[in-house]
């Protein structure tokens, strides 16, 4: 008879190691991607005499091509493994970049995004995610929670980036981005991977007394179908709010930067900051927010975030309205909420589909969802951006993102785990085991 397993004689858990890749691949593609690019969107409209509409929308066509790209990228996790997946989307990424620093028209900058869009999300947290779940049933909030924390960790470099923009240009910051995103990128993605079949360490790295290694290393996998879980009331009620959330929670990443530099005429390094009280908030919200959801309703929480970052907007508007340097403030107050209330969705949007869903379809599932909500993350700066091209200024825009957000608050309330066919589900795995 084996004996028991303990804490001692397995080390360190190999899931935090998986944790603390997907952390990192995260935060190079926050650092480059999703914040990163954000900081040359006005020089863009300045050098090619753009309207900042279509420019927001070329933008946005990174949130939308991503979404269209997820559910290929969830069927591909799951039929080729998480860690494949991501070294391709490393380097269509670093490639697009690269790209991206030659473009001279209009159409070129659609493109590249759209293939920077391809990469980053063939390489993103959806390989991360897809891996950790595997790894932890337990401590899988507090798992999910830490690995964003890369996120928020790459937005830290913004102030870098931004003054590298100031000081080089938007063309050789890219290609310094690019080269960035190759070796950072491959250097972490290596560790990402799900949990082996018969891993020798109990799951969430806890010994059981009395347990064998064979009876704790394989943990039962279920999930409801695809076909069936997107039939349900609750997805249904679930993808509706991730739009709505969606159409406010992309508007404020994507323009937070363009916002006050242009309002407040901020220099590139100084708006930079605007980034960095965006990311330290983002953090207190995911470890606030975030590691509740081993103890309380995913869903519920994610209420009380969307709840944080709809009130923040309007303070945003109200910004624009008074005096430079009291505006100022105000807004940054109003980043400040928003972004917390942005944190800690980040890993209980994940959570929230293996609570409802399971584990045995969650890549496929996330990129069903990410496919539906960036339909609202496509739209919103797009109709900002026309606001700001019709008024001059972000007023109008933040008020619609926050009205737009808060239809989000009742649908998560509505939603409701199937219990039935989760019990379903769960004892067919059982008896499959």
């Amino acid at each position: 008879m084996q004996s028991p397993v303990s804490r001692s004689s397995t080390g360190i858990y190999s899931g935090w190691f998986v944790v603390l890749a997907s952390g990192a691949t995260t935060a190079t593609a926050a650092a480059t991607v999703f914040y990163g690019m954000n900081t040359f969107l006005n020089d863009l409209i300045s050098e090619f005499g753009w309207a900042a509409w279509v420019t927001f929308a070329g933008s946005s066509v990174r949130t939308e091509v991503g979404g269209i790209s997820a559910p290929f990228v969830g069927w591909a996790i799951d039929k080729f493994g998480p860690r494949r997946v991501l070294i391709i989307g490393i380097g269509i990424t670093s490639l697009g970049l690269l790209l991206m620093s030659y473009m001279s028209e209009l159409w070129h900058f659609f493109f590249v995004m759209a293939l920077v869009s391809l990469g980053s999300s063939t390489a993103g947290n959806l390989c991360g995610f897809a891996a950790i779940v595997t790894w932890f049933e337990r401590k899988r909030a507090r798992a999910l929670t830490l690995s964003t924390l890369g996120g928020s960790l790459g937005g830290l470099l913004i102030p870098i980036v931004a003054i590298s923009v100031g000081e080089f240009g938007w063309r050789s910051t890219l290609q310094l981005l690019a080269i960035f995103v190759a070796t950072g990128g491959m250097a972490f993605g290596l560790f990402v991977r799900t949990r082996p079949a018969n891993h020798p360490q109990p799951m969430d790295g806890i010994a059981q007394s009395g347990v064998n290694v064979s009876d704790v290393s394989s943990p039962m996998n279920w999930g409801l179908p695809v076909r069936v879980a997107i039939r349900t009331r609750s997805f249904a009620l679930l993808m509706s709010a991730f739009v709505a959330n969606g159409f406010a929670m992309t508007s404020l990443l994507t323009l937070a930067f363009s916002y006050f530099e242009y309002e407040f005429g901020l220099s590139k390094g100084a708006a930079g900051l605007t980034i960095t009280v965006l990311t330290v908030s983002s953090i207190f919200g995911r470890i606030a927010l975030g590691f509740q959801g081993d103890r309380y309703q995913p869903v519920k929480l994610l209420a009380i975030c969307s709840i944080l970052l709809t009130l923040g907007l309007p303070l945003l508007s109200i910004g624009t309205l008074v005096s430079s340097d009291t505006g100022k403030w105000i807004a940054y107050c109003g980043l400040v909420v928003s972004s917390i209330g942005f944190g800690g969705s980040v890993p209980l949007r994940s959570l929230v589909i293996v609570d409802f869903f399971g584990t045995a379809s969650f890549a496929r599932l996330m990129g069903a969802e990410r496919f539906i909500s960036t339909i609202g993350g496509t739209i919103g700066p797009i109709l900002i951006g026309l606001s700001l091209d019709l008024t001059q200024h972000y007023t109008v825009g933040w008020l619609m993102a926050a009205l737009v957000g808060g239809i989000s608050i009742p649908l998560y309330l509505m939603a409701q785990r199937p219990d039935v066919l989760i019990e379903k589900y769960k004892t067919l795995a059982r008896e499959q085991a």
